[in-house]
């Protein structure tokens, strides 16, 4: 085996096959091997350090993504610096302009505003970036994430499988590029089958929180006549469940809920929601591997990772 082969199955290259790298390593292990990243770092001028910033911490989706990040991070012998924006585009720039006078290696973005910003982002922060779950269209960024059109057209199309088709979508509008593509597949798939979008359910309101956006919604939701709703997120079907709980409405008895992400608090709810799973711990870990192949030269190009139906207790066939 060449020295260039063992020193690349060292830094975990991608370039070279896990098997391979697993053999080198078990090797080093043998014979005592540590890294010095200090001396890795003088040598290619490099820190081993990651930031990443995220929209807020209140955020069930995001700490699965996290420790994806965390392990690999770990695993490739990076640090992690975390930093929250706070839901403020301007401080999101911010700590991203931070991370780059920190002499970070490379930035892993978690952002629903990454969109209004990058053209600042793209000219001013000269080191790789990772967005999760948010795809623009620029060589300077790279991106992990999932099919928001392919995934909520799961949702739906599960509710017209079990005969619903009086279905409405609950959405929010401060993430409008993943809730359009989400409307959109909605509207496709019931076009599809023949029924009829019903656009008057999307939620309009921008200043409550997920939850309290599906605990409002539980009213209107039950006087529109639908017997199933597909909601943007987990947090939203989740507030609106305790909603129709409040208005003695049984779920999924008098109404069929399926939710978007598969949070932890999915598999909890009352009842247990049918949900949308995303791999969101394989988004971090993707997210760091990516990053390290950018710095060791390495040809990436975006990625788009599957989503899965999760049917729990919340939806129920329909009876004509």
């Amino acid at each position: 085996m060449s020295r260039s082969t063992v020193s690349r199955a060292l830094r975990n290259s991608a370039l070279i096959s896990e098997a391979t790298r697993e053999r080198v390593w078990r090797v080093a292990q043998e014979l005592g091997y540590v890294p010095n990243y200090v001396a890795q770092s003088l040598s290619l001028n490099r820190t081993n350090t990651i930031g990443m910033v995220i929209t807020h911490s209140a955020n069930p989706f995001i700490w699965q993504v996290i420790e994806g990040v965390e392990l690999t991070a770990y695993e490739l012998g990076f640090s992690l610096i975390l930093s929250t924006a706070r839901n403020d585009r301007e401080r999101e720039y911010a700590v991203m302009q931070s991370f780059q006078r920190r002499r970070v290696d490379g930035i892993i973005v978690s952002s629903s505003h990454m969109k209004t910003i990058y053209s600042r982002a793209q000219q001013s922060i000269e080191m790789p970036v990772i967005l999760i779950n948010e795809q623009v269209a620029h060589a300077a960024f790279r991106s992990v994430s999932i099919d928001d059109y392919e995934g909520a057209r799961l949702a739906v199309q599960h509710l017209v499988n079990i005969g619903h088709q009086r279905i409405g979508y609950i959405a929010c509008t401060d993430r409008p590029r993943s809730s359009e593509k989400r409307y959109r597949a909605y509207c496709d798939v019931l076009v599809e089958s023949g029924l009829k979008p019903m656009p008057e359910l999307r939620m309009r309101e921008t200043t409550l929180q997920d939850f309290e956006i599906g605990f409002a919604s539980a009213e209107s939701v039950m006087q529109s006549g639908v017997t199933a709703a597909f909601c943007y997120n987990d947090r939203i079907a989740v507030g609106l469940q305790a909603g129709l709980r409040r208005l003695g409405v049984p779920v999924p008895d008098a109404l069929s809920v399926v939710g978007f992400d598969d949070i932890d608090e999915a598999q909890y709810a009352i009842p247990a929601l049918t949900t949308v799973r995303q791999p969101k711990l394989q988004m971090g870990r993707r997210a760091v591997e990516m990053l390290a192949s950018i710095l060791n030269e390495e040809k990436v190009e975006n990625e788009i990772l599957d989503c899965e139906l999760v049917v729990r207790d919340s939806t129920k066939r329909l009876q004509h």
